[in-house]
Order: structure tokens, then C-alpha cells, then sequence
């Protein structure tokens, strides 16, 4: 990421046609997708403003917690996204 942010800092320093900056910027935004997160949980990006705190005792996929085996799996998925 240093690189290619260095890369498209010297980029535009140097530009002296919209054509230069447009190919600085396209360089610098496939760095940072390249950071995006992939796997089972979205990228922090992509999820919605959310004004109140997230009701603990619901999972990811909006089910309630209805048991003390359920607490434990939702305690198991809670720690991995915060992992």
C-alpha cells in the first residue's frame, strides 16, 4: 500500500495531463480494493451506517438468540468478527 500510495503521490506531482491523473487515481483505487476484506463477513465498507449499538443477542444473519447453546454460538461468532 506505501507503494503504490508513494507511486501515485509521484504520479501526480509529475502530471501534466488529465490523462496522467486519471491513470494515478485508477492505480491508487485498485490499492485500496486490493485491501478490501474477503470472506464470510463483509467489508466494514460495504455495511450500513448504524446510528445505535447492535443488538447483542441477535446473529449476523438477524436470528435471536433463543438458548444458552445458542449465547455460546453467538458469543463464537461475535469473537471471530472481532478477530
Amino acid at each position: 500500500m506505501d507503494r503504490a500510495l508513494e507511486a501515485g503521490n509521484t504520479a501526480l506531482k509529475n502530471a501534466t495531463k488529465q490523462s496522467e491523473i486519471d491513470s494515478a487515481n485508477a492505480a491508487l483505487d485498485a490499492a485500496l480494493r486490493g485491501l478490501r476484506r474477503t470472506g464470510k463477513y463483509p467489508d466494514p465498507h460495504d455495511l450500513p451506517a448504524v446510528n445505535t449499538l447492535p443488538d447483542p443477542f441477535a446473529f449476523f444473519n438477524g436470528a435471536k438468540v433463543r438458548s444458552a447453546a445458542d449465547w455460546e454460538k453467538r458469543r463464537a461468532e461475535i469473537k471471530d468478527m472481532a478477530q
